[in-house]
């Protein structure tokens, strides 16, 4: 109750309140990531719950960008590692725009996609960091790997 006694906050609230209502039921956003920008956390109906980190929802951007615009275009993003959540709007009712502290934004995440990289974090982000390593490539954006023979 003492959030609506401000105007300002009032406004917000009511604001994500609406947001909420237009998720489908089977998740939620909380709106932990528009207010720190550093994970974006999901739970489920089924109480199952994921927290995503901006780096990895950057280097897995569903946007032609990343994916390229068939099989074998993709582009390994690198220097990430500080990128962080600085918006998220609503794309319909199925999905999310993030725009990133790097100006990337032009990624819409299905709810379906983001379940996705949720269930598959572990796998995904080790396959990721295995093609940084073969490319000689780092998640810093200021560091440059440098292979002697």
């Amino acid at each position: 109750t003492l959030c609506f006694q401000n105007k300002h906050t009032t406004s917000f609230m009511l604001g994500v309140c609406d947001i909420f209502q237009t998720f489908p039921s089977f998740v939620y956003l909380i709106p932990v990531m528009m207010l720190f920008g550093v994970t974006l956390r999901l739970e489920y109906a089924d109480d199952k719950q994921h927290q995503l980190p901006a780096e990895y929802l950057r280097v897995f951007s569903p946007s032609a960008e990343v994916r390229g615009h068939g099989k074998g275009q993709e582009v390994l993003q690198f220097g990430k590692r500080n990128v962080v959540n600085s918006s998220v709007q609503k794309a319909g009712n199925y999905a999310i725009q993030i725009t990133f502290s790097d100006g990337h934004n032009s990624g819409i995440f299905a709810w379906d996609y983001l379940y996705e990289l949720a269930e598959n974090y572990t796998d995904y982000w080790i396959a990721y960091l295995g093609r940084l390593h073969v490319a000689g490539q780092s998640r810093d954006s200021d560091v440059q790997v440098v292979k002697l023979s």
